[in-house]
């Protein structure tokens, strides 16, 4: 599986926990079944054991970071509120916010970009912008190159 497929299937997995309100729910399975993304792939597909780190620790750090996460993201988006954001483009945004933050081995520009493509695969017309926007602004914000 490529990195790629591996990042869509993450950002699936944190727009299913939103949409079903299921984050804290959920923080109990993050933490004790290291490979529960297993579970979480509908067809039999190998996964290689980079990818399958790469989703886990993703998944597993977001929980536990969602708060710091999801005020960058506010704090950056023009006096919108979370609330207001489609659950597509929050959960776009939360992945790419943590790879930028805690994921050194992802160069920033890597994040905003592969975000921006998967605004343009899974949503709105205006969602790439969007979120290009708003990380843009949090990069700058945070004094990092991109």
């Amino acid at each position: 599986m490529s990195r790629i497929v591996a990042r869509e299937m993450v950002m699936k997995y944190i727009y299913g926990l939103d949409i079903n309100n299921n984050w804290d729910e959920d923080r109990e399975k993050l933490n004790s079944d290291s490979v529960f993304i297993r579970d979480f792939l509908e067809e039999n597909e190998e996964i290689d054991e980079k990818d399958l780190i790469y989703m886990n620790n993703i998944l597993m750090g977001m929980s536990h970071n969602l708060e710091e996460i999801d005020n960058l993201i506010e704090s950056n988006s023009k006096d919108w509120k979370l609330s207001r954001f489609s659950r597509i483009d929050l959960s776009i945004l939360r992945l790419s916010v943590y790879e930028i933050l805690y994921i050194e081995d992802i160069p920033h520009q890597v994040s905003i970009t592969e975000a921006v493509r998967l605004a343009k695969k899974f949503g709105s017309k205006n969602s790439s912008k969007f979120i290009n926007g708003i990380l843009g602004g949090i990069v700058r914000s945070l004094g990092i190159d991109s």
